[in-house]
């Protein structure tokens, strides 16, 4: 297995944040009684209101999973390390922090999703001018999706000022030379519970207090009433409940002595399955059709002795039948297509089997042009031979 190095690193700023800018420029002749000066505007575009789908590298937990999510913080990786800082929540310098935050919702608590032109977000609850006016290069008409916070719920889940550095970070991997910004959740996902994840801008959100922190900026609205966010992007996924992990399976299958076995079906053919730990699986098979299978998988409750298994060039090769019930056992097979995916998978092997394609292919060539003389007689360099025997553990063809 081949090893990866990780490197964090605490931010990584653009030269130029996103914003609108002018330049000036003067210049002075000694003959001439006026300075002359020129002043161009351009503007530095980014994304504001919304994230394209190819900006999104992964998101965990993935979207519509259904797992042991209780103990992970869910995060967002984007591909584009800078985006978490071309703007500002508020302040100016150097130092500000991102501006985008990570919110989490139960299902019970998701707000309301709507979706208004740029130029109709500030008609709901109240948005700082500066948040949601238009730059240059957009458009009154676009569409921004919003959400309606109840403000006593998002005083529990929204970052503070201070806390905004320490809940995004740059990471690259390996030899790829692109980093990519990471954007980190601030609440466990509630276990047993649907969570949604909304990111959320803060640009412009935040103010200076009396007491020098940064607050969020609510402006006239009421207490309890709802803070308006735009939202850049949104997912959902589930969390089994505790009793439903798989260390507390396992746990309570250890307390009652039980084995990994499916109850007696009073049908002895079907028994002498069921005993050995195999359980009815839907088989698709090659030619299209559909069937009903033995599948048992690595976690048996005894030893198996199936018979020799030989090299095979497919995983249908390897399907046995059940004349009496007319059912294949799908062990073998599944555990050859399993160890096939998981060998494609792996980096180092497919490079392997992809050079030793070529040199396959090379060596045929050759051998049908020398046959055939193109090489030329007498040729005056030793042309070295080609090695085309499997790379070391793929030519097995074996289950394992």
């Amino acid at each position: 297995m081949s090893e990866s190095q990780v490197t964090f690193r605490h931010e990584h700023r653009p030269v130029l944040a996103a914003g609108e800018y002018r330049v000036t420029l003067s210049h002075r002749v000694s003959l001439e009684p006026v300075d002359f000066t020129t002043t161009r505007r351009f503007t530095v575009a980014g994304d504001r209101f919304g994230l394209a789908p190819a900006l999104i590298r992964s998101v965990f937990p993935p979207e519509g999973s259904v797992g042991d999510h209780a103990t992970v913080l869910p995060h967002i990786v984007l591909e584009r390390a800078t985006l978490p800082w071309e703007r500002s929540p508020g302040g100016a310098g150097s130092q500000t922090p991102p501006w985008l935050a990570l919110l989490l919702f139960t299902e019970q608590e998701a707000p309301p999703v709507s979706t208004v032109p740029l130029g109709q977000v500030a008609a709901g609850p109240w948005l700082p001018p500066a948040a949601v006016a238009a730059e240059s290069h957009e458009s009154a008409q676009e569409p921004v999706t919003v959400i309606d916070v109840p403000a006593v719920l998002l005083a529990d889940l929204l970052p503070g000022y201070a806390d905004l550095p320490l809940l995004a970070h740059v990471r690259s991997e390996g030899d790829d030379p692109a980093d990519v910004a990471v954007v980190v959740g601030t609440r466990l996902p509630p276990a047993g519970l649907t969570s949604v994840m909304h990111l959320v801008s803060l640009e412009h959100r935040f103010t200076p207090a009396s007491d020098g922190s940064w607050v969020l900026d609510r402006g006239p609205a009421p207490v309890g009433d709802t803070v308006r966010l735009v939202s850049l992007t949104s997912w959902r996924f589930a969390s089994v409940s505790a009793d439903h992990t798989f260390a507390t399976l396992v746990r309570d299958l250890a307390e009652e002595g039980a084995t990994l076995r499916l109850p007696p079906s009073g049908q002895p053919a079907a028994d002498r399955y069921l005993g050995a730990g195999f359980v009815p699986a839907r088989h698709r098979l090659r030619q299209g059709g559909s069937s009903i299978g033995w599948y048992r998988g690595p976690l048996v409750p005894g030893p198996t002795d199936a018979g020799p298994v030989v090299p095979v060039r497919t995983g249908d090769a390897l399907l046995r039948l059940d004349a009496e019930l007319g059912m294949f056992d799908l062990g073998y097979a599944a555990a050859w297509q399993l160890g096939r995916l998981l060998a494609l998978g792996s980096g180092d092997t497919a490079t392997a089997l992809y050079g030793w394609r070529r040199r396959r292919d090379q060596r045929a060539v050759r051998t049908v042009r020398a046959a055939r003389n193109d090489l030329g007689v007498g040729y005056p360099l030793a042309v070295a031979p080609i090695d085309d025997s499997l790379p070391a553990g793929c030519g097995t063809g074996s289950p394992g």
